[in-house]
């Protein structure tokens, strides 16, 4: 089975406290793959070590097979890797359009000489415009970011994430404050985001996690208690003890 990422013998410390320790991990390519566990088990520090945002102690990360362990985000991006944070990153005083668009001109405009600006420019709010109308946000592209709807800014996010077309996608907690009402819609728009893509993502919420995931690891402590698939994860005793039979979870 092809591998988009791996990662071995990853460790990170904090001072004397040990956030990761020895992980050893494959992410099969066109799989979904979900990070679960109690808080404080290395779930965003593991995603953000995946990402660059953070560097590892120790241990190394491959992308398809290229050591990418001390390469910085921007690089990581340009290698087909986009990433989402529980903490919004839109833009709250820019249009819902104009938020995209931003995110589409490092394709149309990195290179683009002064006579082809007009026709990048063009294709890059049609290309924006595309986006918006697969996340259910077309009617909206002109309404400033911050009058959105919590759910609506988590789909305008995913909007951002996915318009440059990345093979590989971070999600954390996508469904992070993400209303009952509006929970069914969004957890829709993560199945589209995903769909044909390698993704990785932490989330919370089980219904969610056990129906689209091809693959379940369970970290404890910075380490990983147990990987499988869903029906693997659910039967595990283990897991259960540790996380699953939490009335929290």
């Amino acid at each position: 089975m092809t591998h988009a990422m791996s990662c071995k013998g990853i460790g990170v410390s904090f001072g004397k406290f040990r956030a990761l320790n020895d992980v050893n991990l494959d992410f099969p390519a066109g799989r979904v793959t979900a990070l679960i566990g109690p808080n404080g088990a290395g779930k965003t520090t593991l995603l953000n070590v995946l990402s660059g945002i953070l560097t590892a102690d120790r241990g190394q990360i491959t992308v398809g097979g290229q050591d990418v362990t001390h390469m910085a985000p921007h690089r990581r991006a340009a290698l087909g890797i986009a990433r989402s944070f529980q903490i919004f990153t839109i833009f709250p005083e820019m249009t819902v359009l104009e938020n995209v668009r931003f995110a589409r001109q490092r394709k149309h405009l990195k290179v683009a000489l002064p006579w082809q600006l007009a026709h990048r420019m063009s294709q890059t709010r049609r290309d924006a415009m595309a986006v918006l109308d697969r996340f259910g946000l077309a009617d909206l592209a002109q309404t400033q970011a911050a009058n959105l709807s919590h759910g609506k800014q988590r789909a305008l996010e995913l909007a951002i994430v996915v318009v440059n077309e990345p093979e590989l996608l971070l999600l954390d907690e996508p469904l992070a404050g993400v209303g009952h009402s509006e929970m069914e819609e969004f957890s829709a728009l993560v199945g589209e985001a995903i769909q044909g893509r390698t993704a990785i993502l932490v989330e919370h919420n089980m219904d969610m996690v056990m129906g689209i995931s091809d693959q379940i690891v369970v970290l404890l402590g910075g380490e990983v208690l147990a990987k499988g698939t869903p029906s693997d994860i659910r039967s595990d005793p283990r897991v259960r003890d540790a996380y699953l039979g939490e009335a929290t979870c």
